[in-house]
Order: structure tokens, then sequence, then C-alpha cells
């Protein structure tokens, strides 16, 4: 059961303004490759813009939207996404404190789960914020507020109604989102091994076609890499990294495009 209070609106307020705090440093984070995307697919749609026929990106089209009205509240700057996804967080961390307190007990666990996530999104980094899988959290935390609401209540049609559209907009994008973000990782990471080799290359004066192994030379030029680390999504370990000239690729996905 949901903890009871009586002024049950202080503390989701309290912590909502508390995360907003936490999450002011974001508010200077620039632009990565794919917010930079998002971007300007945003400013496309406010300029009249369609969606896959005006400019083109994989990603789910809301997500242009979401962009395009960041910059309709906050102005035409990097800073306005930041503004729009420090509330949307703060948002978040409310919603995940109102689950919290219908299926945890304790009277420090509701609140104690809406830091943790903040505190967690904002160690994130400037490159994994403002990107589609943080912002399904606040419609996939919704859909899942109202599924407890509604079998609190059976005959609350509209409760019921309310979180199926949001897990219906939630889950189809997570899932994408989160099979994309393994393919991109996987692609980093075949391209950290690439250019390790090639500067073992240059440093050794080994000529293309040479077995290495690279277990004991080429762990040194990478970064939160080993050699023996496996795809992140499920593709094995990489081909083609014992053989200088070689291009390294993943049984799932390929080369990095």
């Amino acid at each position: 059961m949901e903890s009871k209070t009586r002024h049950p609106a202080v503390v989701p307020a309290f912590l909502f303004l508390i995360s907003c705090v936490l999450l002011l440093p974001t508010l200077i984070y620039p632009y990565g490759r794919d917010q930079g995307i998002f971007g300007y697919a945003g400013h496309a749609v406010l300029g009249g813009g369609v969606p896959f026929r005006d400019f083109w990106d994989p990603k789910p089209p809301a997500l242009y939207y979401v962009y395009a009205l960041a910059e309709l509240l906050f102005g035409y700057s990097m800073a306005s996404i930041r503004i729009l996804d420090l509330l949307w967080q703060a948002a978040t961390a409310v919603l995940l404190y109102r689950i919290a307190g219908r299926t945890c007990g304790g009277a420090g666990v509701p609140s104690a789960a809406g830091l943790l996530y903040v505190l967690a999104y904002a160690s994130a980094g400037w490159w994994n914020t403002a990107q589609p899988d943080g912002l399904l959290n606040l419609p996939l935390a919704g859909a899942f507020l109202l599924t407890l609401r509604a079998s609190d209540r059976p005959r609350a049609p509209a409760a019921s109604l309310c979180a199926g559209l949001l897990a219906a907009i939630g889950i189809p994008s997570f899932i994408t989102t989160r099979h994309r973000t393994q393919r991109n990782t996987c692609w980093n990471n075949i391209r950290q091994l690439d250019a390790a080799k090639e500067q073992y290359a240059v440093e050794s004066g080994l000529v293309a076609g040479s077995e290495i192994n690279p277990s004991s030379v080429l762990n040194r030029y990478l970064a939160n890499l080993t050699v023996d680390d496996p795809c992140p999504g499920g593709g094995g370990r990489y081909v083609g990294v014992e053989r200088l000239g070689t291009p390294v690729s993943c049984p799932r996905h390929g080369r990095a495009e």
C-alpha cells in the first residue's frame, strides 16, 4: 500500500526539487552526435518538416517532437533539451517514488528509489543523457503506476486504457532503442580494436598479415575495454583481432559503419 501522510504532495514536490538540483550539472552538457541529429530533426519539425520525408534517422519519430518541444519552450540552443530532460527525469523520479510507495515497505524506500534513479541518471554523462532510452523511462513508469492503480480498482477503465497506451508507446521503442544501443556500443568497441591494432603495428614495425597475441599487446591501447570482452549484444567474441591488417568484425553486427 502507498504510504499516507497528512500532506501527500509535500514529499513528491520536495523530491522533484531535490532531483532538479542534483541534475543541474547536466544543463551545461554539450551535444553528442546523437543529440545533434535529434536537435536538427526537432528544429526541422518546428519549421514544418515531416520525419522520414524531409529528414531521416532510424529513431522513433516521437523523439523528434520531444526535441521540438524543448526548442519551442526554451529556445534554440543546446541547453533547451537539457532543461526539458532535467524536468523529465525529475518527474520520472516522482513516479518511481509513487511506484515504490505502492509496492515496497519502509518509510524511506520510496524517496530512496527516486533519488537513486536521479543519481544514476546524472552519472551517465553528456553522451548518454537526453537519449531515447532515458526519455522512455517516464512513459514506462507512468504505465506501470497506472497498472498498479487499475489493479486496485478493477473497474477503472480510464487507468487501464492509459496504462495500455503508455506501454504501447514505451515498450516497443525501448526494445528497439536497446538493440540499437548495443549495436552502437559494439561498433565503438570494433573501432577501438582497429585503432589499437594500427597503433601497435606502427610502434612494433610489423606488417599487415602478421599474427599477434592480442591479449598481451593490445589492452594497453584500449579504454574501458579488453580484447577478451564479447559483443554487448550477444554476438560473442570479435573476429580478426589476432591478425594485423584484418578489419575487426562482430558475428552479429558485422563491421563498424
